[in-house]
């Protein structure tokens, strides 16, 4: 007995130990599995260094495919276990691989094939089946929308049309998914072979009876990147730059996000949603994003509390991130369950369940990871900007730090290389782009855009630079200077030491000039620094009770850098002026045509009437005392009782030019023009004129931060103009400097139109003009340039405005009808050369050694149009003028005559010499209030009052609303405005313009050619023929508006139903090159706020904070110069900076003069930037994004050197499971992102508030108008599954630029075929906007992934010993089994020390020839 229970206990111990070694035989033998996967992921990514050209490769679920340079397929590593685990039949993997699948009837063949997807069954904790499936849990498709995860679903048939056995898609607990893969078996040498459809081993060993079949495997291997990851998604809310006056933009302004709330910033991970699975098919509430926060490590809740708690609201605060920045990330989807207090974690108020877990980790995974490499399998460049200046912690910011440790490799010799553009001085147009590291970058990339693009070139020739030739090097400038220009005031880096007191200080003290003054030189900014002034009880204070204030000169501004390179010199766009149109602006200084106002009797035929053109000094007054006379010269001669009289000259007039009698006006000093010379009144039928040159103003890169230009305008060429055979310009060369008020508070202040016309003109003082001295303060010592490199004395002063002509006298026959001849030549009319220099600061400057030296950042060269032109007239205002001041009973005298700040009536000039003072209280000229009154009361526009910059009328021009109309007509026809320009006055301004109105193309030059300009189509036709405007379009009289006819011929073709708002119309050349040009592609961009539209180039936006007094409106809509800009609290460069998709907006046919025309990164037909299968040309242009990358530093290094986590692959469709989709991880993308689309019906509307006199009300669906849309996720990813079906992948990650997106609920949109017509309707949305979304998108996905989850079975057998060796039959046994899944990725080791310099030696290797693979977890099913 005690010998059988000896034998009995010996048996069991013996089985069990069997039964350990049979198991850990299983473990083991599934590493061979796993191994196998992370070969074939090896081989697939590396290089074929026997291929010719370079080799792209993509991931997906069970498959990473390898391309040849054409695009081919050129092999197939098949993830999972197969007879055939790669594919090599290029041209016929597609369809291969869609016929790859398990045989209808698998289940009935268990030794050929096995599920890896065959659940297991447990009892639960109340000892009910509970039911595990090793991958998917078929029961998370439910057949109701609210509760099917979504994106996903399975069916019984596959791609192929073969329906599969024992798919099971109803039924609860019934519901079956298999997952039927082959079996590979493992002999006794480590042979690996399959079986045969007749069930014999087939391998590259033969199984004998001495090497039988020991052991199976099987696996299947999944793509992390196709799974939601919980470590880096969260519940996204919408946030982005306010454009339009819609509801949703308004909120956009008011609920701006806190720094933390990483879910708000576009394009980052955070904003890929969670409730596709968490909350699938429900419109997610506050208090559900709120649940998701609390769970999701480094997200917490707070801010803005997901769009619905402003910024200005006291209670608002940055997201507490300490407890956050505390918490570890997930190291499993398992976790979700509880807390890091243990206890239950709840989303919506409903504890999360271990069934919700296991139904949701086919879609959530807490580790994916994608490489940042770029076409060539070579570092991408990060598009943000660090500092290269020492030391370099006091320049860069940690946020710096972390993007360059991102963007840094180490190479063999030991030294680093940053793939980051570097910059330092903002004022140089040289040094930041000649800085050796960014030299050899640019030139990386140069050469790189020489070569085919892998994947995408259908021959040799496909590659960018044979695209766009030596615009190829011009591109990559722009985008250079783009990246430098961003962040350009990080609030971060002025420490409180920083912030200058510029309180009571005046504007020559910021510029330096000021006795005892100094502009700072060690401020940490980019561009010069901001002052602050003490104002604790401002809404708008820091905490230190300092409000922000404007910005030193040089705010804002990046001078464009120039590069030279092949032979050819290119050109950024920076931030910085460039000139658009160029006007000569004459005003009648006196006139002595014949004027039946003037109550005077005409004595003499060589004096006419006394005082000639005359005005009324008060309404109503009809005494010859009331009128204000042009033709009284001073000091007439002989004087009554100072001279004897002269009866041989005036001998009707007892000897005196106007009589004997000393009070009449003739002989009153503050009736004497001092334009005219002494005694010296003009001859009958003449008129005395005078002109300033105008030049208007553009900066393409308009936004925040705000812009304080500083820079020097040289002019020469002057004096070739000539005037009816006079000389115009006294010489030949003139400079203008900015000061600090070349730019006013309002919407000017952010670039764009903001400087115009007017803001280099406005309050400058006019030089000495013989007969009349200079203005006041023309040469103050005090605004003299300092110290200065040149001589000039007075003439350096930056309030100078010496683009002033001489006074010329034309005949222009007593009733005024003789034009004047402009030309540069005394006989044939003949245009007149000029040549204008914009410089980088003041030019004449010494510089201290801190500092920069100005330098010429453009010549712009042009001829002026020849033409005989109407006269100005002498404008007889009927308003009633403005007493002097209180204490005299004088009126102001005219001030629409002249130029000068003093007027050209009532001083005396002998006395009044220069910076004297004198009853020169209000500053009357043309260059001081240049603000007109577009409106006197309710009922209709009338003329500007005094000094106005322009006087004159709109133009009848059918359906054009006007401001500026006549006083005494209506002028609702050409001849009564005609009519008023000869009874109440009108000057004559005449402009040539950039002919095709994109003015990036211009300012991206430097040196922009003649051939470009041409005249305004009303040239010499109209007295006013300009399109010259301020920061809005309707403050200047005569503005081209264009009528009826001219409509469909506005930026984007408007109609008489649908018109722009007549202050926010785009300024824009009406002839056929621009039309034709901006017409065919839509290239334009939509302006910040109320910004109108135009050729921007989307600009990064900086933020602005400013809070509106008495809640009186929003920033970005009123008060839009008034800006605060973003600190701690909101700052970060994953705001500012979504993706390189931003750079969608730069021009790129510079050098081949083919304006608005920019790089695309959306689908449109016909585009060239666009893909040969929409009409363009290979490589298509979102292929440049593929160059850069922007690394995601916040809540935590979510990307590392070279590669980024949470990203989501485009290929989410399974091999070789076809009858399985989730597209869970596209739905997740596209939660977050809105559509902006306005019709081009709303003309009217979409820039200006529903009711002027509220500030606060907006557009939107309760007025019937839908300018925002939802992603139709389904409709869109339609287009994903039309390339699926053909067993096709997208290559790159950018050709999600061209996919359409489809807007949800909008009218007669289903798919991507309504789509061009969609847009077609919606044409005001300008370029920036249409591409707002695909920016998003973009930094979110992936083709490649570094992180794959092995799911396997492993199984050891023992052979019968009367079975076959080389069969599998029913005496074999299975003695062992091993299910489970690892964890693998692929890394790269920044700091190995064989790491070549890629920029300048990267001899034919890749950053895939340095990836390891390593194994991060293997997990075991079922226990």
């Amino acid at each position: 007995m005690l010998m059988l229970a000896m034998f009995s206990v010996s048996e069991s111990e013996l089985k069990a130990a069997h039964t350990h070694s049979n198991g850990q035989e299983a473990r083991q033998l599934s590493e061979v599995a796993v191994n196998l996967a992370m070969s074939q992921i090896r081989k697939a990514t590396s290089q074929n260094v026997g291929t010719n050209g370079w080799e792209a490769w993509t991931s997906q679920p069970g498959l990473v495919r390898r391309y040849s340079t054409t695009g081919v397929t050129q092999e197939a590593y098949k993830l999972y276990s197969s007879k055939h685990l790669v594919l090599r039949d290029a041209g016929q993997i597609e369809q291969k691989l869609i016929a790859d699948v398990p045989s209808a009837n698998w289940d009935l063949q268990p030794n050929r094939y096995v599920d890896l997807n065959k659940p297991a069954v447990r009892a639960a904790s109340d000892g009910t089946p509970l039911l595990l499936f090793p991958i998917i849990d078929p029961r998370a498709q439910t057949g109701s929308a609210i509760t099917t995860v979504g994106g996903f679903s399975y069916q019984e048939t596959n791609l192929a049309g073969t329906k599969l056995n024992g798919v099971r898609v109803t039924g609860g607990d019934r519901q079956r998914v298999p997952m039927p893969v082959e079996w590979l078996y493992v002999l006794k040498d480590g042979s690996l072979g399959s079986l045969s459809e007749g069930g014999v081993f087939q391998g590259t060993s033969e199984a004998t009876a001495t090497n039988p079949i020991v052991g199976r495997i099987a696996f299947w291997t999944d793509d992390e990147s196709s799974k939601i990851n919980i470590n880096t998604s969260s519940e996204p809310t919408a946030w982005a730059q306010p454009t339009f006056f819609y509801d949703q933009d308004a909120r956009y302004a008011r609920y701006q996000p806190l720094n933390g709330e990483f879910q708000r910033y576009p394009g980052h991970p955070a904003m890929t949603a969670l409730s596709p699975v968490l909350f699938p098919g429900q419109n997610v509430t506050v208090a559900q994003k709120e649940s998701i926060y609390q769970i999701i490590p480094k997200v917490s809740t707070g801010g803005s509390l997901a769009g619905t708690r402003a910024f200005s609201d006291p209670d608002a605060a940055a997201v507490p991130l300490t407890q956050a920045r505390r918490e570890r990330l997930f190291a499993s989807v398992d976790e979700l369950l509880l807390g890091e207090n243990r206890q239950p974690n709840k989303l919506g108020g409903v504890e999360i369940t271990p069934d919700t877990v296991q139904r949701s980790s086919f879609f959530l995974t807490a580790s994916s990871r994608a490489p940042e490499s770029n076409p060539f399998g070579l570092p991408k460049i990060a598009v943000w900007p660090v500092s290269y200046r020492e030391p370099l912690n006091q320049y860069r910011t940690p946020f710096d730090q972390m993007v360059m440790h991102c963007a840094t490799l180490r190479t063999a010799s030991g030294a680093r290389r940053g793939y980051v553009f570097q910059r330092g001085w903002a004022d140089s147009p040289t040094e930041d782009v000649g800085y050796a590291a960014n030299s050899e970058l640019l030139g990386y990339l140069k050469e790189l855009l020489a070569k085919p693009n892998p994947g995408f070139a259908s021959s040799a020739a496909d590659t960018f630079a044979k695209k766009y030739g030596d615009d190829a090097p011009q591109i990559l400038v722009e985008i250079f200077d783009y990246i430098r220009g961003i962040n350009l005031h990080d609030g971060t880096l002025v420490k409180p030491t920083d912030k200058f007191n510029g309180e009571g200080k005046a504007q020559n003290f910021m510029l330096g000039y000021a006795p005892g003054s100094a502009r700072p030189t060690n401020f940490k900014t980019f561009t010069d620094p901001r002052f602050f002034a003490p104002d604790p009880d401002n809404a708008n204070a820091d905490e230190s009770g300092q409000t922000e204030r404007q910005g030193f000169p040089g705010h804002g501004q990046v001078t464009p850098s120039r590069w030279t390179t092949g032979g050819v010199t290119v050109q950024g766009i920076g931030r910085f002026p460039t000139i658009t149109e160029v006007g000569l602006h004459f005003i009648c200084a006196a006139d002595n045509t014949d004027d039946p106002n003037n109550p005077f009797e005409e004595k003499y035929g060589f004096l006419g009437k006394p005082g000639g053109g005359s005005a009324p000094k008060i309404a109503g007054g009809n005494a010859p005392e009331d009128r204000w006379y042009s033709n009284f010269p001073p000091r007439p001669n002989p004087f009554p009782g100072k001279n004897p009289a002269d009866n041989v000259k005036y001998p009707l007039t007892d000897g005196f030019p106007y009589g004997k009698n000393q009070q009449h006006p003739g002989y009153q000093k503050q009736n004497w023009n001092h334009q005219l010379e002494a005694n010296t009144p003009l001859q009958p039928g003449y008129r005395r004129v005078q002109a300033r040159l105008l030049l208007e103003f553009f900066v393409p890169s308009a936004g925040y931060t705000i812009l304080e230009p500083e820079l020097t305008v040289r002019v020469t060429g002057l004096s070739k103009f000539l005037l009816n055979g006079q000389r115009l310009f006294p010489n030949d060369e003139e400079i203008i400097w900015s000061s600090r008020r070349a730019i006013h508070n309002g919407n000017q202040r952010i670039g764009g139109y903001g400087i115009g016309v007017t803001g280099m003109q406005t309050s400058r003082f006019a030089p000495a003009r013989q007969p009349m001295p200079a203005d006041n303060n023309w040469g103050s010592d005090a605004w003299e340039v300092k110290p200065a490199t040149i001589p000039g004395g007075d003439r350096l002063c930056v309030i100078n405005y010496d683009l002033l002509s001489n006074f010329v006298d034309v005949n222009v026959a007593r009733d005024g009808s003789q034009p004047m001849a402009l030309s540069s030549g005394t006989g044939t009319l003949t245009d007149t050369p000029l040549t204008l220099e914009l410089w980088s600061g003041h030019y004449g400057r010494s510089v201290a050694a801190d500092e920069r030296a100005a330098a010429v950042v453009q010549t712009l060269n042009l001829d002026f149009p020849a033409a005989e032109l109407k006269a100005p007239t002498l404008v007889r205002n009927t308003l009633p003028t403005v007493a002097v001041n209180q204490s005299t009973p004088d009126v102001e005298p005219v001030a629409y005559w002249t130029f000068y700040s003093k007027g050209a009536f009532g001083f005396d000039v002998e006395s009044l010499a220069q910076n004297t003072t004198a009853r020169v209280a209000d500053q009357r000229g043309r260059f001081h209030n240049s603000q007109g009154a577009p409106y006197a009361g309710a009922q209709r526009p009338t003329v500007p009052r005094k000094g106005s910059f322009f006087y004159g009328f709109d133009y009848p021009q059918g359906g054009a609303k006007r401001t500026f109309r006549p006083r005494q007509l209506h002028g609702d026809s050409m001849e009564e405005v005609q009519i008023a320009e000869e009874t109440e006055g009108c000057d004559v301004v005449q402009t040539t313009q950039i002919a095709h109105g994109d003015y990036r193309l211009s300012a991206a030059l430097p040196v922009v050619p003649a051939s470009m300009w041409k005249k305004h189509r009303y040239f010499g036709q109209r007295r006013l023929a300009h399109n010259f405007t301020k920061s809005v379009s309707d403050h200047l009289p005569g503005y081209d508006y264009g009528d009826e006819t001219d409509l469909k011929n506005t930026l984007v073709g408007t109609t008489s139903s649908a018109t722009y708002p007549v202050d926010r119309v785009p300024d824009f050349p009406y002839n056929d090159e621009a039309v034709l040009s901006a017409h065919r592609y839509g290239d334009f961009d939509n302006g910040v706020g109320p910004a109108r539209d135009g050729p921007y180039i989307n600009k990064p936006d900086e933020g602005n904070l400013n809070i509106i007094t008495d809640n009186n409106g929003l920033g970005y809509f009123t008060e839009t110069g008034q800006h605060r800009s973003t600190e701690k609290d909101f700052y970060s460069p994953n705001r500012l900076i979504s993706s390189p998709a931003v750079l969608g907006s730069l021009p790129s046919r510079v050098l081949a003069n083919d304006p608005w025309r920019t790089l695309l990164f959306r689908p449109q037909q016909g585009h060239p930037g666009g893909p040969p299968r929409l009409g363009g040309s290979n490589p298509p242009d979102h292929l440049l994004l593929e160059f850069f990358w922007m690394p995601v530093v916040e809540p935590y290094a979510i990307s590392e050197p070279f590669s980024t986590a949470g990203k989501v692959n485009l290929n989410y469709q399974i091999f070789p499971f076809t009858h399985i989709k989730r597209a869970t991880g596209m739905h997740a993308v596209l939660a977050g992102e809105v559509i902006h689309a306005v019709p081009t019906v709303d003309a009217a509307a979409y820039k200006s508030f529903p009711d002027s006199k509220n500030p606060n009300a907006f557009w939107g669906e309760g007025q019937s108008k839908t300018w925002h849309y939802k992603i139709d996720a389904d409709k869109t990813l339609a287009q994903f599954e039309e390339r699926f079906a053909e067993g096709k992948a997208f290559i790159s990650a950018s050709e999600i630029c061209d996919i359409y997106l489809v807007p949800k609920g909008a009218l007669g949109v289903n798919g991507k075929d309504q789509m061009e017509a969609f847009w077609s309707e919606r044409r005001l949305t300008g370029d920036n906007t249409r591409e707002r979304p695909y920016a998003g998108i973009y930094p979110r996905v992936t083709t490649r992934s570094n992180t794959f989850r092995v799911h396997f079975i492993a199984q050891t057998l023992k052979k019968a010993r009367a079975s076959k060796p080389d069969k599998m039959e029913i005496e074999d046994r299975v003695t062992g089994e091993y299910r489970g899944s690892s964890l693998i990725e692929r890394h790269l080791d920044p700091t190995q020390s064989d790491l070549p310099d890629f920029a300048t030696n990267a001899a034919g290797q890749t950053l895939d020839h340095f990836h390891q693979l390593r194994v991060l977890e293997t997990r075991r099913f079922g226990f």
